[in-house]
């Protein structure tokens, strides 16, 4: 018998190899796909060609695992982990619909050397299917193998994205985790990007988990260390970054700051060129450091670690900003003063909001009197009119209503992510997409709005921030900073 399974483990150990050389393939040759120019149909069908014929010698390839998988000559214990890592669908399937309770424990048989279970493996080597039919049987999503990886850290490690999309999907599954390396799973999905050389599946691993974590996203200048003629001269050096705000855990009380090095209608690179890690609560300064040269009128700084590619560690230090224009330094502004007042930004998706009523269809929600400038500040940073499109293509502009914009309004500090479309930012989401669906907390972007601030009337938090709001000692609105006696739910019908 161990002679047998051992026969067919090399057979199959064989097979793997060689498929594991056309996804390598596949992979090279996706990344050159997505760099093909949009006018070039040539180009897009040769890729679609190669990458067909490709797609046709992988399938021919797992069908030969399947006939060369024999259950019998392996360890009843051992079935659910290597039908994962070989991707043998239907002897996994066969597992299932004969399990009982005693053998339903083999869907937790971890790898002596490794310590990885069937749905880690799953996820490692991108079977979608063999993960789909072992979360759907009750296999623990959550475990993690000797280096302290989750399925969401092996995905990324291996340039996953489909396995990546199918965890996200899973409720209550926890991105945040830390390995032990403390590196959560969209920090080692970066650093694959730069030990492949950006390949397209290993960016867009990180792009999946960047929307999922992200809160806010935004335009700035930053300060960046300048040479030697230039600090003699006291003179500010800027670079223009697109920043990317993250949570950094279920309930935050740091955020992440990626800085991308990057120019307005580029595509984004998938890896920062430096990351703050910024306490809540921590206040900004305005204006920024004035220095005898090269000063901007929009400045302000603030204090957080500042990690690059050399210095993972960190170091605390000033963050020297500036925002594009004056809607953006508004933007940031209110950014920054409203996660001033909180403890941590929790996930909504992992923290349901116990305090707050069953939804309901929403009526026309009854006008609210504000002023312009409040208006047009809170819609820019809690609602950007850009959203950057995380794909292997490049990003694309959210579509504005010409009824919506003016025809001279600003250009925003909020990222623009189209090199062929130009338009105009609106400084609040249309009026149709207003009007209907569930509204999303202007603190926590993530709970419906169902509190009212008294006596100023605005309805823009959820409920559990509204606890936070009343447990600080400011006590501001999140809308126009006004004082706030009581908060009120709101029960709409």
């Amino acid at each position: 018998m161990e002679r047998q399974a051992s026969k067919s483990r090399k057979q199959l150990q064989s097979l793997e190899k060689a498929l594991g050389a056309l996804k390598l393939k596949q992979s090279k040759l996706r990344t050159k796909q997505a760099s093909v120019h949009e006018g070039d149909l040539y180009g897009k069908q040769l890729h679609e060609r190669k990458l067909a014929k490709l797609d046709a010698e992988i399938q021919d390839l797992h069908m030969r695992k399947e006939e060369a998988f024999r259950p019998e000559f392996f360890q009843p214990e051992t079935i659910p982990l290597f039908a994962a890592e070989y991707g043998v669908v239907k002897v996994l399937q066969e597992f299932v619909s004969t399990m009982t309770p005693v053998t339903s424990a083999f869907l937790e048989y971890a790898d002596p050397a490794t310590g990885n279970t069937p749905i880690l493996m799953a996820c490692a080597k991108g079977y979608v299917e063999c993960a789909k039919i072992l979360i759907a049987v009750g296999a623990h999503v959550g475990v993690v193998n000797n280096a302290g990886y989750t399925a969401l850290h092996c995905a990324c490690a291996n340039g996953q994205p489909d396995a990546v999309k199918l965890l996200l999907a899973v409720p209550y599954f926890d991105p945040y985790v830390k390995d032990r390396r403390q590196l959560m799973a969209i920090h080692v999905a970066r650093i694959a990007c730069l030990e492949h050389d950006h390949w397209a599946c290993y960016e867009e691993c990180a792009r999946l988990l960047e929307d999922r974590c992200g809160i806010y996203r935004g335009w700035l200048f930053e300060s960046v260390e300048s040479s030697v003629v230039k600090m003699a001269l006291n003179l500010h050096s800027w670079k223009s970054r697109f920043v990317v705000v993250l949570r950094t855990d279920v309930h935050s009380s740091t955020l992440e700051m990626a800085f991308y090095d990057t120019k307005p209608g580029a595509r984004l690179p998938p890896v920062p060129n430096s990351t703050v890690m910024y306490k809540l609560g921590t206040p900004i300064v305005q204006p920024g450091t004035q220095r005898t040269f090269g000063n901007k009128e929009l400045s302000f700084c603030f204090s957080g670690i500042q990690r690059t590619h050399d210095d993972q560690r960190g170091v605390l230090r000033k963050i020297e900003c500036a925002a594009m224009d004056a809607p953006g330094l508004a933007s940031w502004t209110t950014f920054f003063e409203t996660y001033a007042v909180l403890k941590d930004v929790p996930d909504a998706l992992l923290v349901p909001l116990h305090s707050s009523p069953p939804p309901a269809p929403e009526a026309s929600p009854a006008p609210v009197a504000r002023s312009a400038s409040a208006s047009a500040v809170t819609e820019s940073v809690l609602s950007p009119p850009w959203v950057a499109q995380r794909s292997v293509s490049e990003p694309k502009l959210l579509h504005v209503p010409d009824e919506v914009v003016p025809s001279d309004a600003p250009v925003p500090s909020a990222p623009m992510l189209s090199p062929v479309v130009e338009v105009a930012a609106a400084s609040a989401p249309p009026l149709e997409a207003a009007a209907g669906g569930t509204r999303e907390c202007v603190v926590c972007f993530d709970g419906p709005q169902s509190a009212v601030c008294v006596p100023c009337g605005h309805n823009a938090v959820c409920m559990r921030c509204a606890d936070y709001i009343l447990a600080a000692p400011a006590r501001p609105c999140p809308v126009c900073r006004s004082p706030v006696r009581e908060i009120i739910r709101l029960y709409q019908c």
